[in-house]
């Protein structure tokens, strides 16, 4: 059995049993080019003994002239060896920031996303000269661990499972392959395009460890490696982000004396997480590291802050608070009547009263109000309702990061001022003691809102 043959055929057994494969449809990427044809005819070769099916899919780039005529040669091919190919043309943009390849493999990703089942299982034939490739292209950016780890052999992209199996096994082994099966491919041009930088390391850079005949294998063993590190660390982290953070209102924030307890290595990683966990681009070191600086050494009064075009991390008091900023605030004006009877439902917060067995009947309790409203913090100020003294008691009371004070609920009852957010602050009018009835109020600044 060829390395070739082999590697996939283990990669199916270690990823499945037999009786999952029965009947599954397995999807094969399939650019027309050596790796994707000789990883297609494995899988198809394979199909019978394990009992499932193979459709390819290639996308269409439009980035060369004879893009029309590779697609011809898949459909060929596909045709040949009896198998299903789904067909799809994106346009790449040349002016997305990202770069060509880049932008092609973000068009290309979407096409699988978009026409793919949901949880389905996406073959990519990369392999072990492209996970060297990889593993250069990072390290020239001064990637971490996880990063230098490059390509693995499972991983996850939105809801599909993505398998490499042959990313182990020698590029000569591939071409060995193809010319022993006389597999037919195509050649694209641009492989021999220097202004790439992962053609500039293939062509000039690689051939450099030729000398070392082990090169590939440990480079490989280094990469497995350098995952079970990022996967240690990744560990920690998350334990240490889930011990210092905690749910406000809705909103994950992080304790600002546990953070500034952390040593300098770690509170990057926290950093890190929380803003990859929320889907955001992490920082640049540089960023990161002035705004620890500020957050471990600023007063309590002051606010250091980093802002991108998405969100807008920020120290406030003893808090630090992530805000998004698509949230805008030109929806904060509210000011409302509430019965106490339903949920209140603002257009970016949700109140509810919560009643226990020894509280009064919501009936009593909500007809003694005539005039029950909910306001926001911008209509309070327009409306001169409270002074600005008396906002700043209330703050310094309830503590809510400088970031979501204008999301927060004023909860008036006959015009006197008895909660704010999920804090009771006073009695109506002298009638009702909140607490001693044993009710809760609570507020989320995050509203689901029913189907």
């Amino acid at each position: 059995m060829s390395s070739v043959l082999r590697a996939v055929s283990d990669a199916l057994s270690s990823c499945f049993t037999q009786s999952e494969l029965q009947g599954k449809t397995l999807y094969v990427a399939y650019s027309g080019g050596m790796d994707s044809t000789v990883l297609l005819h494995v899988l198809v070769r394979l199909s019978s003994e394990f009992g499932y099916t193979v459709h390819a899919i290639h996308v269409h780039h439009g980035l060369q002239a004879t893009a029309n005529v590779w697609q011809e040669h898949c459909m060929k091919f596909c045709k040949s060896i009896h198998i299903p190919l789904m067909l799809y043309n994106v346009t790449v943009s040349r002016h997305s920031g990202l770069g060509l390849e880049a932008s092609a493999r973000h068009a290309r990703y979407g096409v699988f996303c978009d026409n793919i089942p949901k949880l389905s299982h996406l073959f990519l034939a990369h392999h072990l000269r492209d996970q060297a490739e990889t593993f250069f292209l990072r390290l020239l950016r001064g990637s971490g661990a996880k990063g230098l780890s490059s390509m693995h052999p499972v991983s996850k992209y939105d809801h599909l499972t993505i398998h490499r199996p042959l990313l182990a096994v020698a590029y000569h082994d591939m071409q060995s392959y193809a010319e022993h099966h006389d597999l037919p491919w195509v050649t694209d041009p641009s492989n021999d395009d220097y202004q790439f930088e992962r053609n500039y390391i293939r062509h000039k850079v690689l051939p450099v460890f030729d000398k070392w005949p082990s090169f590939y294998d440990a480079l490989y063993r280094s990469c497995q490696n350098l995952a079970m590190d990022a996967s240690t660390i990744s560990y920690c982290v998350v334990a240490v982000f889930k011990e210092i953070s905690m749910d406000l209102y809705g909103n994950i924030v992080l304790d600002r004396a546990s953070f500034n307890a952390l040593n300098m290595f770690m509170r990057v990683q926290v950093l890190r997480l929380w803003l990859l966990s929320s889907g955001y681009y992490p920082l640049s070191s540089q960023r990161l590291d002035t705004f620890i600086v500020q957050t471990f050494s600023a007063s309590q009064d002051k606010h250091p802050l980093v802002s991108t075009k998405q969100y807008k991390l920020i120290t406030s008091g003893n808090k630090l608070c992530l805000f998004d900023l698509s949230l805008s605030l030109e929806h904060t004006d509210f000011d409302q009547p509430w019965s106490f009877s339903d949920m209140f439902i603002g257009s970016v917060c949700a109140m509810s009263l919560q009643f226990t067995e020894q509280s009064v009947d919501r009936l009593s309790f909500s007809s003694q109000f005539t005039d029950v409203r909910v306001l926001s913090l911008s209509v309070i100020k327009k409306k001169s309702c409270l002074t600005a003294k008396q906002l700043k008691r209330i703050w310094s009371i309830i503590r809510i990061p400088l970031p979501l004070r204008a999301f927060v609920p004023f909860v008036f009852a006959d015009g006197v001022l008895i909660a704010v957010a999920s804090t009771w602050v006073g009695t109506a009018s002298n009638r009702t003691d909140f607490p001693k009835l044993h009710l809760s109020i609570k507020w989320s600044k995050d509203v689901v809102l029913p189907d």
